[in-house]
């Protein structure tokens, strides 16, 4: 279940409506950033994605919804057109926001698949496993496909997390269990 609240007055939020769809617990939420749409997914422990649009504050209809395939899903994103996800097996699937489609899968990495970033301003994604690898990835025109820009490896590190550095960098940092340190990649 997912739970939405009023936030227009920030000095009495209040709970605003119940989002009911999946029969798998929710593990991963996203909106869509770049317009105001009112576009929510969210991603569940079967690995069920469903993206819904809201009506209303209190009325949100599901849009697309794509069986999970008993994987848990880790993350999810929305560029552009495109809701990405990512799961704990590794692999990440493309799914079109316009006709439903599945655009992609890519199996990115050997391992579970800790985290996963959207760049802000150009067509790239990364994804960090506990593979100790990370990956950055370069989204085709039409965002249909994504080939592998970057696969680095942090030797003998649980990667946890991933972020792109800024709107205009070239760089990716990059988070381990058990250490105090972020490393920081670049790429073209």
């Amino acid at each position: 279940m997912i739970h939405t609240f009023d936030t227009s007055d920030v000095s009495r939020i209040q709970h605003n409506y119940d989002i009911t769809h999946h029969s798998a617990p929710i593990a991963a939420l996203t909106a869509e950033q770049a317009s105001s749409s009112g576009t929510l997914a969210s991603g569940d422990d079967n690995g069920t994605l469903t993206v819904f649009r809201a009506n209303s504050v209190c009325d949100f209809q599901v849009v697309h919804s794509w069986e999970g395939h008993g994987v848990p899903c880790v993350s999810i994103a929305i560029k552009s057109s495109i809701l990405i996800g990512a799961f704990y097996d590794g692999s990440v699937r493309m799914h079109s926001l316009v006709d439903g489609l599945v655009c992609a899968e890519l199996q990115a990495h050997s391992r579970l698949l800790a985290a996963m970033a959207v760049h802000p301003t150009r067509n790239l994604f990364a994804t960090a496993s506990e593979d100790a690898t990370l990956a950055v990835w370069l989204l085709s025109e039409d965002q249909s496909q994504a080939r592998p820009l970057l696969s680095a490896c942090w030797n003998n590190a649980l990667l946890t997390g991933i972020a792109f550095t800024g709107a205009a960098s070239n760089s990716i940092a990059v988070a381990a269990y058990d250490t105090d340190e972020i490393a920081v990649w670049a790429f073209e």
